[in-house]
């Protein structure tokens, strides 16, 4: 039988209306096996540290941060804490006689890639090479580390902050004289050991050395070790090695930057006194420390 045109129309109609319908109800099924995209969760309750420094009468304050990658040293300024940097190199200038020390914050679990002594000393070392950068007096800068179990990294390869400030009256340096200073220093050590007791005076002097070295920037240490001749020749120069070290971390401790410090050991070679006597292999048994 052959349907009129206006009942075909129609049948086509309702077929029309019957898409639509399956359609729009299809879209609100919960059983149809579409996924749809977990939603993004930000953590609005993660309180972020923000950035501050303060020398009692004056203060900066930032709810934004400075921000580093997880194991790395390179700053990341956003345009609030570089303005926020500006006023402190400002006033930095107008107090030529307050220093800031800036202490770099690591953590235990990050990995240092640096050349540095650890990951704080080579994120305060950036901080402080930005701020000589923009006219603050390198002598006026000092650096230091803190390994620090509380830092928040958000996200989880992001650092907020890193860097804790502090502005304080400057401390006038001790008078120091460069031949006496590095003559060069000889430390001596005891058989077979690679650490010494650390003095009042030896002290003094590794004071005196980071002293020096945050005013003559161009400058370096050379510390090398020795040994007598007791013994097998590839473990006295490995000895040598480990002394020269000891001597290398204990100038670190005086927040000189591990890149200022260069080690190594020549395990009998270049003897200072002859090893046939008790006297001469004591004298053989040192460190070295000499300005390069």
């Amino acid at each position: 039988m052959r349907l009129s045109k206006p009942i075909y129309w129609l049948i086509t109609l309702l077929w029309f209306l019957a898409g639509i319908w399956w359609y729009a109800g299809c879209s609100k099924c919960t059983t149809c096996t579409t996924s749809t995209p977990e939603p993004t969760i930000t953590n609005n309750n993660l309180s972020l540290p923000g950035f501050s420094v303060s020398d009692g009468n004056w203060a900066l304050n930032n709810s934004d941060n400075l921000k580093f990658g997880l194991s790395g040293n390179t700053p990341v300024y956003s345009a609030s804490i570089t303005k926020t940097m500006d006023s402190l190199v400002a006033y930095a200038k107008a107090n030529p006689g307050k220093t800031i020390t800036v202490t770099g914050h690591y953590a235990a679990n990050e990995k240092n890639n640096t050349t540095f002594e650890n990951l704080g000393f080579a994120r305060a070392d950036e901080i402080k090479k930005w701020l000589v950068s923009n006219g603050v007096a390198d002598k006026n800068v000092l650096t230091q580390s803190l390994l620090d179990a509380n830092l928040v990294f958000n996200p989880a390869d992001t650092l907020i902050g890193g860097i804790s400030m502090a502005i304080n009256s400057a401390v006038s340096a001790p008078t120091v004289v460069k031949d006496d200073l590095f003559g060069p220093r000889t430390v001596y050590f005891n058989t077979g050991k690679n650490v010494l007791n650390v003095d009042a005076d030896l002290k003094k002097y590794l004071q005196n050395a980071a002293t020096y070295l945050q005013t003559h920037t161009d400058k370096k240490l050379m510390v090398t070790g020795y040994t007598d001749n007791v013994g097998d020749a590839d473990k006295n120069l490995q000895l040598s090695k480990d002394r020269a070290a000891f001597v290398k971390d204990e100038l670190a401790k005086q927040n000189i930057a591990a890149n200022k410090i260069e080690s190594n050991g020549k395990g009998m070679e270049e003897p200072a006194a002859d090893n046939g006597t008790a006297e001469g292999r004591s004298k053989n048994r040192r460190v070295t420390i000499q300005l390069q």
